[in-house]
């Protein structure tokens, strides 16, 4: 009865719970559209006119997401698809160098999407032409390339706040032996602005009695934080200096405003069309000005460009159309004939009314993030700009900005875009290959950028914060589909999740979380080693160890001694092919045997005292290169299996199975740090060894695994996150059933008779048994790997999303607890560890 009494509570209370939830959702949708019509009336120029919510029908995905990156690539719609595909399906296009009926037709489809691409930018009548590219970069490529340049006289100016691919023209300056000048953001801006010291510095070094050619690039609109250069440069230039060709990358510019090249007329214009209206990628335009196209220097000649050629001798007669003789090869052709129904749409849309509703929405969004502050008044947001969002003539609909702290300190761009992408917001961080106003934003002189170059932070990596200082920025973009509830739910993002309000329900629960355990000794029999995985295979399915297993130089033997790679030897995870979640591993030690089994499906055997020798790769794992064996065809025929076929069978991927060279010692940093800080001389890091060495004694290398011999977590702390998780999901409870221990990937699993979760975090010294003592090294920073679902081999969003909510520490989401081996009292030179076995906590932590 009393069973009975406890399960009806249960019910009850969870229904109280889930409506509680829905009222705190109803109230917020409630405020939603209050702000939206509020918004609305403020903002006339908003919304096409009523026409927002049709256009959003277009782009089903977003009812979901929040997409702030148009910048990088903007979104195609439905319709646009539909009517490409319609396209395609009812004619047929072939090579426009085809003489046939098809040929033509193709041939005049592309001259009428040039017409199109001119009449869309206000093109005076044959004063300019289309030539195709492969994008904006190829279209600055090519001017680079092609220009005239004279020797010691020619010279190269271009803006400082460019995108690397126009700072790339640069380096055919340079190869000609030409000067180049770099022009100060100021200059561009100068509120008098007569341009006076621009043209000073190109009077200053320029003959302009000689006939060589210069070369002035700007972009239109910087796509590091959207604003925008005055066009009447062009103007003033072009009649103060006629030897001076102008280069004007629009490609920032032209998906949200509008370009008129007859009121203002560069000699080349650069840009790419997925930026415009997201599809077709891959294709570009570089529009000359005619008088321009005859001062382009181009020695290559391809297919469609010649009237006529030889083989044997230097001779050919390249075309009279001079733009067919810019365009090498076949033209990307069907992409070109798709380009009509995104064209379509900026031009019923109207550039003009684009600017005007994204520019509505991005003065919207920086005015709310200006005003976010903590509780103490400081602010949220640094923005990065040089104006204060006042007119589109301006400012595009670009926002670049970091986040801080209460103390004023930046919070890492990669904690923000993990934990944005966690809760469906997706936009870009870094520095945007712009390093000219990537560096003067942020401050970086050229000795900070090569010292962050020397501490191993690269482009596209994670590496936000390196002493102190950013290594980058988020950048928030629209596109001509946004809608205010974009704008709107990113800052209620960053209310949420970064504000350091004293009243915000998550950061006091993460205090509370962090701190628990804390109050005094524990009882330390309390605490059992449960269970201990070895993973044999990285990122396939771990074996359960029953007894005891030994302990070797690099953690559990075999741990983490094999891993698959793709063809271009980087290894395979779970992130990048969840399936491999569903390869389980058996260690027979008896046989001798590594055996790894799927569904239906022949296992792989594998002897264990065997190491390849076909084939040996360096293998990157986290920023380290380790030596790897391959498994070739020498190989399968003596341990009678082939392993590539067997994985590619189940995974439908090339790939292979290395295992790691038993004579390289890859050291962990994290062991060594720690080894460092404790007063010991740290080893070589990635030095090979010998059994003798440092490494091998402190126990500080590794094989495969990311960053320690040895992963701890608690089941305590397993079932307090999934209670959250089914807490923040009340209406999907049986969802996270798959939810585990197994989802963390552990080697040691404890609990405790108290159930204390989390109080590993306090841990410094522990023994497990009577001899082996371990130290706790860092928190385990967790990524979307936690997500795999390791039944079914396929991503969700939890348990990351709801870990992120309470579980954030100096810029990582962490749980569980990496260690190292410090000494063993058994006597033996074989070190074993036995399952199950009491756990006595020596002393705490001081790490905060």
């Amino acid at each position: 009865m009393q069973d009975i009494i406890l399960v009806v509570v249960i019910i009850v209370l969870s229904i109280l719970y889930i409506f509680k939830k829905n009222d705190k959702k109803d109230v917020k949708q409630q405020e939603f559209i209050e702000k939206e019509k509020e918004f609305i009336i403020m903002n006339s120029d908003y919304g096409y006119g009523g026409r927002i919510k049709e256009i959003r029908k277009q782009f089903p995905k977003l009812d979901d997401i929040v997409y702030l990156d148009h910048t990088s690539s903007t979104l195609y719609s439905s319709k646009q698809m539909e009517n490409i595909q319609n396209e395609l399906n009812s004619r047929i296009y072939c090579n426009p160098h085809s003489q046939n009926p098809l040929g033509i037709h193709t041939r005049d489809q592309i001259e009428y999407i040039r017409e199109m691409i001119l009449s869309l930018f206000n093109a005076p009548y044959r004063e300019y032409s289309v030539v195709f590219t492969s994008g904006c970069t190829d279209s600055l490529k090519k001017v680079g390339e092609y220009f005239p340049w004279t020797p010691t006289q020619s010279t190269f100016y271009y803006a400082v706040e460019s995108h690397n691919s126009l700072l790339g023209i640069r380096e055919y300056a340079c190869e000609n032996q030409c000067q180049f000048k770099a022009i100060p953001n100021l200059y561009f801006k100068a509120s008098s602005n007569q341009f006076t010291e621009i043209c000073d510095i190109i009077s200053e070094s320029s003959n302009t009695e000689d006939q060589s050619y210069n070369l002035f690039a700007f972009p239109a609109q910087c796509n590091y934080n959207g604003s925008k250069y005055p066009l009447e440069l062009i103007k003033r230039l072009k009649s103060k200096f006629k030897n001076l060709k102008i280069l004007l990358d629009v490609a920032a510019l032209v998906g949200t405003s509008p370009l008129d090249l007859t009121e203002y007329r560069p000699d080349f214009v650069a840009l790419s069309f997925y930026k415009m209206f997201g599809y077709p990628t891959g294709l570009g335009a570089l529009i000359i000005k005619n008088d321009c196209i005859g001062l382009l220097k181009k020695s290559y000649f391809g297919g469609g460009t010649v009237n006529a050629s030889l083989a044997q001798e230097r001779f050919h007669v390249p075309r009279d159309n001079p733009i067919q003789n810019l365009e090498d090869g076949t033209q990307s052709f069907l992409n070109i004939v798709s380009l009509k129904w995104g064209l379509e749409i900026l031009k019923d849309l109207t550039m003009p009314s684009i600017q005007s509703h994204t520019f509505s929405l991005i003065r919207y969004l920086y005015r709310e993030l200006s005003d976010l502050c903590h509780s103490n008044g400081a602010p949220l947001c640094q923005i990065y700009t040089d104006n204060h969002y006042q007119s589109s003539q301006g400012q595009g609909a670009t926002l670049n900005l970091n986040l801080l702290k209460s103390d004023g300190m930046i919070i890492g761009f990669n904690e923000v875009e993990k934990i944005a992408s966690l809760n469906g917001i997706f936009f870009r961080t870094g520095c945007f290959c712009n390093p000219g106003a990537c560096h003067g934003y942020l401050e970086l002189t050229k000795q900070d950028v090569l010292q962050q170059l020397q501490d191993g932070h690269v482009c596209w990596d994670d590496k936000d914060i390196i002493d102190g200082k950013p290594t980058g920025s988020i950048r928030l973009s629209l596109g001509y589909m946004s809608d205010f509830s974009d704008c709107w739910r990113l800052v209620e993002f960053l209310k949420c999740h970064f504000i350091n309000d004293q009243k915000n329900q998550l950061l006091m629960e993460t205090k509370e979380v962090m701190e628990r355990s804390t109050d005094g000794e524990m009882d330390s029999d309390e605490i059992t080693l449960d269970e201990v995985y070895v993973y044999p295979v990285k990122s396939c399915g771990g074996f359960r160890v029953t007894s005891q297993w030994e302990i070797v130089e690099s953690g559990l033997k075999y741990d983490r001694e094999w891993t698959i790679i793709d063809t271009s030897g980087n290894y395979l995870n779970q992130k990048k092919l969840p399936i491999l979640a569903q390869i389980s591993t058996v260690l027979s030690v008896e046989t001798n045997q590594l055996i790894l089994s799927v569904s239906e499906m022949e296992p792989l055997v594998i002897p264990l005292d065997y190491y390849p020798i076909s084939n040996s790769d360096k293998i990157q794992v986290c920023g380290d290169k380790v030596d790897g064996l391959l498994y070739g065809i020498s190989d399968c025929k003596v341990i009678g299996a082939d392993c590539s076929q067997w994985l590619y069978k189940f995974t439908g991927k090339t790939c292979f199975l290395v295992r790691k060279s038993p004579t390289y010692h890859r050291v962990s940093r994290l062991t060594s740090m720690n080894t460092s800080k404790s007063g010991q001389q740290p080893p070589a890091a990635n030095a090979g060894t010998d059994s003798s060495s440092s490494a091998l004694q402190s126990h500080d290398t590794i094989s495969f695994a990311n960053e320690s011999p040895f992963l701890l977590i608690s089941d305590d702390s397993v079932k307090d996150l999934k209670e959250r998780v089914r807490h923040l999901n009340p209406h999907s409870l049986d969802k996270w059933n798959w939810i585990s221990k197994h989802s963390f990937r552990a080697n040691f699993i404890v609990s405790s008779h108290n159930h204390k979760a989390y109080q590993e975090d306090n841990w410094d010294l522990f023994t497990i048994g009577k001899s082996l003592v371990f130290k706790c090294i860092g928190d385990c920073n967790r990524c979307k790997m936690i997500c795999i679902n390791q039944k079914m081999g396929i991503e969700e969003k939890e348990p990351l999303a709801t870990l992120s909510s309470y579980r954030r520490n100096k810029g990582k989401i962490i749980f569980g607890q990496h260690l190292q081996l410090i000494s063993n009292s058994s006597g033996s030179d074989r070190i074993f560890i036995t399952v199950p076995s009491k756990i006595n906590v020596l002393s705490f932590n001081n790490r905060s």
